[in-house]
């Protein structure tokens, strides 16, 4: 479970940057393959939990890197958020 994903163009998706109707609108519209996880670039599908998060998730239940910590999924958000604030493509 991610809260980013990247396009086929590099772009960076930010699952809590959408609105309710335009989230539902891209996990109608995608295809697997358009986006991709940030840990190991495997196809990543959009999806809401039973709580209404939105995130991406791999399609293969497993990441294929080792699992993480909570540290370190923390860790990377904030430093791909602190990269977005700044214009910065983080992949």
């Amino acid at each position: 479970m991610s809260d980013y994903a990247v396009t086929n163009d590099g772009e960076i998706l930010d699952s809590n940057l959408f609105d309710d109707l335009s989230w539902e609108k891209l996990k109608k519209e995608y295809k697997v393959g358009d986006f991709k996880t940030i840990c190991c670039s495997s196809n990543a599908i959009p999806k809401t939990s039973i709580n209404f998060k939105k995130f991406f998730s791999h399609q293969n239940d497993e990441c294929k890197t080792a699992p993480e910590t909570i540290w370190h999924k923390t860790a990377k958000k904030m430093i791909v958020e602190e990269f977005l604030k700044q214009n910065i493509i983080a992949v």
